[in-house]
């Protein structure tokens, strides 16, 4: 519609501007303001303001409303912001407009915004975006500075590929010491941070051969699979050259034969900028007692836990921390049927029974969560959550589960699919919380409740 409109379809593009379905009438504002501005502008002014989040931003668009379109991207929900990015990103005269966002909380619109402004941003502030702590926002830089910026900007990039490479070689170290839990967590740690600086280095690369940086190329790079790996570092060393990737190699092709000293490590950990690297390498605060966690025993043991599994170090502790600790007496009740679903338990030790309509329908042990879906859909709770015997959770509130999905750039990625692999439409969900456990099933925790294979339907 806005690519083959003409002029002779004005009045059928206005008929569109008042659909029913909302995408239709934003497609049709879009083409009338090419081929009708006056229409379009009329179209503009009959969107109330209570409209979803796209036809408001067009409308502003459309009636080049400079404070309306400011306090779209300005707005406190990201998604009206990303609304508005998109809008204003049709119009030259109202892109600059969007300079504010590279300095937004989500990194997802921070990228997006500087793709909005190429050009508009000087080699300075590219320069300083290049170090942001999420790679969306390295990758859209690096796509700037290689593609508008001239020599200036292709030897800013030179540069920042070699100092990448050289901070990520420090911290590569064999991941042999997963023989012992704290050393493998600090290693992890080391490497998770090296892979942070060879990641960065890689799409600087990248960018300077000409290609613009591949998410599909990156995403290979942090999988566990070799064999993906070993095709991205092929398709990089090619590009990028192999005086970049090389020396990278060991990160991405652990050798076994590679030296471990366990003592170097701890010294060396003890010694590192990173408090969270010098916290486990003491071992964290120690708390005598069942009451409390150490942070580093939070760690160990939500590394144990399916949904936290892939987390690197960084974003266990974030997790870590964020959590609460809760003890529940036998029988007490943990969350009950039809209340909203406003925390995550994960299961410390003792069990946990799930019962829907007064029946036992599963039952949850150590290491077994139960909640996320409730959470994550904000839909009623199932079934009940009931102590079986003292029970002691790690529990973290729907606040805290939005800070890790802010912070921890991992968790998003996962998150929800980890959490439900595959989800029964709601109407099956509703019927089979009510139905019994098979026979057996009470002393096993994996895959139950949902029909299609979920861990934890019936105890959202």
């Amino acid at each position: 519609m806005e690519r083959v409109a003409t002029s002779a379809h004005a009045n059928a593009l206005a008929r569109a501007a008042a659909d029913r379905d909302d995408g239709v009438r934003a497609s049709a504002l879009r083409a009338l303001r090419r081929v009708a501005p006056d229409l379009a502008a009329e179209a503009a002014r009959a969107i109330s303001a209570q409209a979803p989040a796209e036809l408001r931003a067009e409308a502003a668009v459309t009636l080049r409303d400079r404070g309306a379109v400011a306090r779209l991207l300005a707005e406190h929900d990201p998604a009206v912001r990303e609304a508005a990015l998109r809008a204003v990103a049709r119009d030259g005269d109202l892109r600059s407009l969007a300079r504010p966002l590279i300095g937004d909380p989500s990194p997802a619109l921070r990228a997006q915004a500087l793709d909005v402004l190429t050009g508009d941003l000087t080699i300075d502030e590219l320069r300083g975006l290049l170090g942001d702590a999420d790679l969306r926002v390295c990758a859209a830089a690096v796509r700037v500075l290689a593609g508008a910026t001239g020599p200036a900007g292709r030897e800013i990039l030179r540069d920042f590929a070699r100092r990448e490479r050289d901070a990520a070689l420090p911290d590569v170290v064999p991941l042999r010491a997963a023989a012992d839990p704290r050393l493998a967590l600090i290693a992890e740690a080391l490497r998770h941070r090296a892979s942070g600086h060879a990641l960065r280095a890689v799409i600087a690369g990248l960018g300077l051969s000409g290609r613009l940086p591949d998410d599909l190329v990156v995403e290979a790079l942090e999988r566990a699979d070799a064999a993906q790996r070993a095709s991205a570092l092929e398709l990089v060393e090619s590009a990028a050259g192999a005086e970049l990737v090389r020396p990278l190699l060991p990160l991405w092709e652990d050798d076994p034969s590679a030296a471990f000293d366990p003592r170097g490590l701890l010294d060396r950990a003890a010694r590192d900028p990173d408090p969270l690297i010098r916290e486990l390498s003491t071992g964290g605060d120690q708390v005598q007692g069942l009451a409390t966690l150490s942070t580093l025993d939070r760690i160990l043991f939500l590394r144990r836990v399916p949904i936290f599994a892939m987390l690197p170090p960084p974003d266990l502790a974030q997790v870590a921390r964020l959590a609460t600790e809760h003890t529940f007496t036998d029988g007490a009740t943990v969350a009950r049927q039809g209340e909203p679903g406003e925390r995550l338990y994960v299961i410390v030790s003792g069990a946990i029974r799930v019962v829907a309509n007064a029946a036992e329908i599963a039952r949850r042990g150590e290491g077994d969560y139960v909640g996320e879906l409730a959470l994550i859909t904000g839909e009623l709770r199932m079934a009940s959550l009931v102590a079986a015997g003292e029970v002691r959770c790690l529990c973290i509130g729907r606040r805290e589960f939005a800070c890790c999905q802010l912070a921890c750039a991992s968790f998003r990625r996962r998150e929800p699919r980890q959490a439900c692999r595959g989800r029964a439409p709601a109407a099956a969900r509703r019927r089979h919380a009510g139905r019994p456990a098979r026979a057996g099933a009470a002393g096993s925790s994996r895959r139950r409740g949902c029909p299609r294979g979920c861990r934890d339907t019936a105890a959202r």
